[in-house]
């Protein structure tokens, strides 16, 4: 589908409805180069999530697809998807009806080395375009990025970057909780990729944290996720009773995700398909970088 652009600036909290932040224009696709102006979307064969859109003139999905590096081209501002370039994605922070409504984005912010059943447009990270996921600064602090406008869109935010600790919004995280993974029951699905791709990028110091927080806004305890002892628990991010408690029982999302930061390694490798290779932490947490970015590097 092909969402309309709304006339206010401001986002409701709950998601999408009359305040909702407009979209910017619709970028090149894969396989094209980034080239402007752009080409107007009403004037652009095949709309994204329509049966024709995988064979529409120009868009040479053919050429993306045997391409061997999509995803670093697509980190690097090369190429676009379907729902515009990495810039303007990283312009949706905030955007919550376009975040929540849109299914051909999420693959392409957390690329891990599962193919998508839902968007035949994005592309399995590979093991080599990992190492560069690792290695090449700007993908980093663009996937950093990624990071931040996904756990806004949760009602969460990074409290420290060295260490992953994770907490909410204050205030109004416990709605956007709510509205992502109780009204939304398929964000949990996005949560599964997001810690797949964490675990092979040089972000799985990232994993355990996040799955700590969520614990605790669905069970009100932490029991499940061990944390390294570097990571601090802001109180503040934790104010209030827990938002997710609905989602507590038998066979939840919890079991699911838990099972990403157990310690069992067949878990692991099962969940995240990871190689010995992928335990190489991101090269902004490498020393003086890391350093730099904690306090305040762009």
């Amino acid at each position: 589908f092909w969402l309309k652009q709304h006339q206010n600036t401001t986002q409701s909290p709950m998601g999408c409805g009359p305040s909702a932040v407009p979209r910017k224009g619709q970028g090149p696709h894969v396989g094209q180069p980034v080239v402007h102006p752009r080409v107007p979307a009403d004037g652009t064969p095949g709309m994204p999530g329509t049966a024709d859109a995988a064979g529409a003139a120009g868009y040479e999905y053919s050429f993306a697809r045997a391409s061997s590096d999509l995803n670093v081209r697509f980190y690097r501002g090369e190429v676009s998807c379907s729902e515009g370039s990495i810039q303007e994605l990283h312009g949706w922070k905030g955007n919550y009806c376009d975040l929540e409504m849109s299914h051909a984005y999420v693959q392409w912010l957390f690329p891990n080395y599962f193919a998508s059943m839902f968007n035949a447009d994005s592309q399995a990270l590979t093991p080599e375009e990992a190492v560069v996921f690792r290695s090449d600064k700007k993908i980093a602090q663009r996937y950093l990025t990624s990071y931040e406008v996904f756990l806004d869109f949760l009602g969460l935010q990074l409290y420290d970057w060295a260490t992953g600790s994770v907490g909410r919004i204050v205030p109004g995280g416990e709605k956007r909780l709510h509205a992502a993974l109780v009204m939304h029951p398929h964000n949990q699905l996005r949560v599964r990729r997001l810690l797949a791709s964490l675990a092979v990028t040089g972000f799985r110091r990232y994993m355990a944290p996040l799955v700590h927080h969520l614990e605790w806004e669905i069970t009100g305890k932490n029991r499940l996720v061990p944390l390294p002892t570097d990571v601090v628990i802001y109180e503040e991010s934790r104010a209030g009773i827990p938002a997710l408690k609905s989602l507590w029982g038998m066979g939840s999302c919890l079991d699911t995700w838990v099972a990403y930061v157990d310690g069992n390694e067949k878990h692991f490798i099962e969940n995240t398909k990871a190689v010995p290779g992928d335990s190489e932490p991101s090269i902004l947490f490498a020393g003086a970088v890391a350093s730099a970015h904690v306090k305040g590097m762009p």
